[in-house]
């Protein structure tokens, strides 16, 4: 009985220590844009493809998520036209890479989902606290 109580014990901290897996859609719920996230829109008329950031990112190599059928759809790079930046630290920056260097748009917490405006369906990256 003392080895089994001593066992749970010694077990019970690092089972509340252990971390967290990070989670690479932002909450996993692709149908919201929730608080701390960064979100990326498709189009407007619908919300069927979004993107959901946690972190900074290059645009390259992530695809959208259908909140319709939960499925990878198509490169979000050079193809985003609405962002919401629900950050709750940070304004986020947008960016353009062109030949003659990036072109940047700011946006702060708590906009809405606004137009990407001159960046959009030409971003490549996003950076967080720029």
């Amino acid at each position: 009985m003392f080895a089994a109580a001593l066992a749970a014990f010694l077990v019970l901290p690092m089972l509340i220590a252990a971390p967290a897996r990070a989670d690479d859609i932002g909450d996993g719920n692709p149908e919201a844009c929730w608080a701390g996230e960064i979100c990326f829109y498709r189009d407007s008329t619908n919300e069927k493809y979004q993107r959901q950031f946690w972190w900074t990112a290059d645009h390259g190599g992530q695809n959208w998520r259908n909140t319709y059928d939960h499925n990878w759809w198509g490169s979000v790079q050079d193809d985003a036209l609405l962002f919401n930046n629900r950050d709750t630290v940070c304004m986020v920056r947008v960016g353009n890479l062109r030949s003659t260097g990036w072109d940047w748009l700011y946006f702060d917490r708590g906009l809405g989902k606004v137009w990407l405006g001159g960046v959009a369906n030409v971003n490549d990256r996003h950076e967080r606290c720029p």
